[in-house]
C-alpha cells in the first residue's frame, strides 16, 4: 500500500507558531524531509524541527537557488524520486518548509514532480503562518480592513510592477527581498513612501528587526528573510 505525503508549514521561525495539526503529524511521521541549506548549515526549517521534536531524524533534499530550468527540474526530479521511494514502502512522509507550503515554497516544485510520477499519490497539505502575517503582527499593523485590497509581490517583480501595485492596492507586501533591499529602498524614497514602508527582518528568529521607515535600514544584509509592508496613506491617519 502506497504511503502518504504531508506538506507541513512550520511558520516564519518561532517554534511556538507551528500549528497543533502540523506538530501532531510530525510526531507520527515515519520520515521527515526538509530543504537543504546551500551553505552546508542546518536549514531554518530543520532547525525549527529540532526545537519541537529533537528526537526526530530529518533527511535533507537539495533545491539549489539557480535560474537554469533544466538544472532545477533535474534536482526537483531527484528529490521526488527519494520521496517516492519512501512512499512506495508504505511510509508516512512529511516535508517541512518555512511559512506556508503553498506560498513561494520549494514544496510546490516537489509536489509537481511527484504528481508527474504518480498522479494518484496521496497528499495532504497543512498550512502554516506566513512571514508577512508574522511581520504584520510584530508591527501591530493591519493588513487590510473593510473592502480594502492587498497585493503580494516578490521584490524581483521590479520597480514598475511594484509602483503599479502601490497605485492600485491599499496594502502592498513585498517578499523575497534578499539582495534587492537597496533597490526597494531607492524605489520607496523616489515615490516619497519610504516613511510608510514597514521593514521586518527575520520575524520570529534571532536577529529579528522591525523598522517603520525603510530609509533607516542601512545594513543591506538584513534583506535576507525580510518583508516590506506598505499601507496607502489615508486622510485622518
Amino acid at each position: 500500500m502506497m504511503g502518504k505525503l504531508y506538506g507541513i508549514g512550520l511558520g516564519p521561525g518561532d517554534p511556538g507558531l507551528v500549528t497543533l495539526k502540523g506538530f501532531r503529524i510530525l510526531q507520527v511521521a515515519d520520515v521527515i524531509f526538509a530543504p537543504k541549506s546551500e551553505k552546508g548549515e542546518v536549514g531554518i526549517a530543520r532547525s525549527i524541527l529540532r526545537q519541537i521534536l529533537p528526537e526526530k531524524e530529518c533527511l535533507e533534499l537539495a533545491f539549489p537557488m539557480v535560474r537554469d530550468l533544466r538544472q532545477l527540474e533535474q534536482h526537483w526530479g531527484e528529490a521526488a524520486d527519494i520521496v517516492a521511494a519512501k512512499l512506495a514502502q508504505g511510509l508516512t512522509a512529511a516535508f517541512v518548509t518555512l511559512g506556508d507550503p503553498l506560498l513561494y515554497s520549494t514544496y510546490n516544485y516537489l509536489l509537481e514532480a511527484l504528481r508527474r510520477r504518480n498522479a494518484h499519490i496521496s497528499v495532504e497539505t497543512v498550512p502554516g503562518i506566513t512571514s508577512f502575517s508574522a511581520a504584520a503582527a510584530l508591527a501591530n499593523l493591519p493588513l487590510v480592513e473593510g473592502d480594502e485590497r492587498l497585493a503580494l509581490l516578490p521584490a524581483a517583480a521590479g520597480p514598475e510592477a511594484i509602483a503599479q501595485a502601490l497605485k492600485a492596492f491599499d496594502t502592498v507586501v513585498l517578499m523575497k527581498i534578499g539582495s534587492r533591499l537597496p533597490q526597494v529602498r531607492r524605489l520607496m524614497l523616489s515615490l516619497d513612501q519610504a516613511a510608510d514602508a514597514v521593514f521586518v527582518s527575520r520575524a520570529g528568529l534571532e536577529g529579528e528587526a522591525v523598522v517603520r521607515d525603510i530609509s533607516q535600514v542601512q545594513d543591506d544584509h538584513l534583506g535576507y528573510l525580510s518583508v516590506v509592508i506598505l499601507r496607502r496613506r489615508k486622510e485622518g491617519r
